[in-house]
């Protein structure tokens, strides 16, 4: 009697074991990463598959990357990786080979993930490709997922990534926003000329003027424009030194309106600091979807990779709120 209720005891104990790690494995929910590295501030802690709290940081990671639902209009090379975050807070996971991970925006193939975050704007995830080694950037607009991969990297390694101060989506960006994602054909080359950063108005200045209220009928100053092809549509979207954007389909008349105060803040922060640039972005795997875009900036700094990749995000989410008001949240 005894032997028998010991081993129906066994057999109840290997269930249990065994339904609890199904429902570990599928929680996770993902593939585990071979190595965790967390980066602030020149401290670095690893996190290996013995330690007791990779668990609760693969699933944390797990739930950040399944979230993306935008691609940023950006790639970086190892060395631009480097350069544009290496002071950046991060988390960054190696796996063993390529893996797959089903997010919002679909199949997503990897096999190096990191999550930076970049003071003034948000959290950054970016995928590296084994095929030629540049990091996609993609970005997520469920703050909750932000929120609690963050909390969770400080739980378990105990560094306080004090700089990580908000879980507001990347550039708070919205999943509504069209991602760029769809064919395109080729567009015209654009010829850039300098601007003064003295007509740059700021947001603390009066209202931005309207059309009426300008001495002249001469126009301003174009200092930033943004061509896009996309499936034989053409969009155009250009704005002045006093914050008027003027924006539609290319060959129709355009529509015109003024910048809000934290875009018109942006676009002076860039005109006062960036020097002049142009910018051709190419997405031969999306169907040779083109970006052209010109920068009449009145400041020496040479323009990074990331910044260059936020303006571009900026830009075509400017057009599509200007455009189709009706998806603004």
């Amino acid at each position: 009697m005894t032997r028998n209720r010991i081993s129906r005891l066994l057999v109840v104990g290997c269930v249990i074991v065994f339904c609890w790690i199904l429902v570990a494995c599928e929680f996770e929910k993902g593939p585990r990463p071979r190595l965790i590295v967390v980066y602030d501030k020149g401290v670095s802690h690893a996190i290996s598959s013995v330690d007791r709290h990779f668990g609760d940081l693969t699933r944390a990671l797990g739930k950040i990357l399944r979230s993306v639902d935008a691609q940023m209009p950006a790639l970086y090379t190892s060395d631009d990786f480097s350069q544009e975050f290496a002071d950046s807070p991060r988390v960054e996971a190696d796996y063993d080979g390529d893996v797959t991970m089903e997010t919002t925006l679909g199949h997503i193939v990897f096999h190096r993930a990191a999550i930076v975050y970049i003071p003034g704007s948000g959290t950054l995830i970016l995928l590296q490709k084994s095929v030629d080694d540049t990091w996609s950037a993609y970005v997520t607009s469920e703050a909750e997922a932000i929120g609690a991969f963050w909390d969770t990297i400080r739980t378990a390694t105990g560094i306080p990534l004090l700089a990580v101060e908000t879980r507001e989506p990347y550039a708070k960006i919205s999943p509504t926003v069209r991602t760029l994602s769809s064919a395109a054909e080729p567009t015209h080359t654009l010829t850039a000329t300098p601007v003064s950063p003295t007509a740059i108005p700021t947001p603390e200045a009066s209202p931005v003027p309207t059309e009426t209220a300008r001495p002249t009928k001469i126009p301003a100053k174009v200092v930033l424009t943004w061509h896009r092809e996309d499936s034989g549509v053409c969009d155009d979207l250009t704005i002045d030194a006093l914050g008027i954007a003027r924006y539609g389909r290319c060959g129709e008349e355009l529509h015109e309106a003024p910048l809000g105060p934290e875009e018109l803040s942006r676009l002076s922060g860039w005109l006062l600091e960036l020097a002049p640039f142009e910018y051709r972005q190419t997405y031969e795997e999306l169907g040779d979807l083109v970006i052209d875009v010109r920068f009449d900036g009145g400041g020496n700094q040479e323009v990074s990779a990331g910044e260059r990749g936020i303006m571009l995000l900026w830009l075509t989410q400017l057009y599509t709120r200007l455009m189709y008001p009706e998806r603004a949240h």
